[in-house]
């Protein structure tokens, strides 16, 4: 007999703690509002260079769950004028931004997916 509700405990290491900082201070979500066109990473990362003037070494944007994608920074200051405009019009692109954070972005559904992990490897 399969008990009705099983438990999972991660361990987080120091490592872990500080991508978390390093996520809260240094990146941004991002999606796109109106029709939601599909857009690859580099037209956002264009789109996010021009408007803020970052330069294309100093920026990340990776396709992210459920916003459409996650703004990576690698100066702290280039992260606060995307979150202090919150939104911004580029092409036909309507670009909506929010600062990333943990007790939102954080977890992703994470726990969710360690426990199907386990629930996967014990069935």
């Amino acid at each position: 007999m399969r008990p009705a509700e099983t438990f999972v405990v991660a361990t987080v290491s120091r490592e872990m703690e500080e991508e978390l900082e390093r996520l809260a201070t240094h990146a941004v979500v991002a999606w796109l509002g109106r029709d939601r066109p599909d857009v690859d990473v580099d037209k956002v990362k264009k789109a996010f260079c021009y408007q803020f003037g970052v330069r294309t070494s100093d920026i990340s944007v990776v396709r992210n769950f459920p916003e459409d994608f996650l703004v990576t920074f690698t100066h702290r200051h280039h992260r606060d004028a995307p979150v202090a405009c919150r939104d911004f019009p580029y092409g036909s692109l309507d670009i909506r931004i929010r600062e990333w954070q943990p007790m939102t972005h954080g977890d992703c559904g994470g726990t969710a997916d360690l426990i199907q992990a386990k629930y996967t490897c014990y069935h």
